[in-house]
């Protein structure tokens, strides 16, 4: 998953947003300093073609993966904690 972000502001808060070209899904992550970490709610992701690339670089990024990749139906998932403490779950084709 790698893709350029990109940083503003917004309503004096920092955020960085996803690529949008029209067609794709995209989202925007934003740095609140009032918000805590959060586990009970769980973001899912697309990581790309192969999930394992991404999961390097979660662990590469002081983040840890809770959940190793398991198949399901139409690919493969698995849940990471990001270094932020945030539970993500991830999604691939390919493991």
């Amino acid at each position: 998953m790698e893709i350029s972000l990109t940083q503003m502001e917004i309503g004096g808060f920092k955020s960085l947003t996803f690529p949008f070209n029209g067609s794709n899904v995209s989202g925007l992550l934003v740095q609140n300093q009032g918000n805590e970490p959060n586990q009970s709610a769980i973001l899912y992701f697309n990581a790309g073609q192969k999930l394992s690339l991404v999961l390097e670089r979660v662990k590469a990024s002081n983040g840890k993966i809770i959940l190793e990749t398991i198949p399901i139906k139409s690919g493969f998932i698995a849940h990471i904690l990001d270094s932020e403490g945030n539970r993500l779950a991830l999604f691939a084709l390919e493991a």
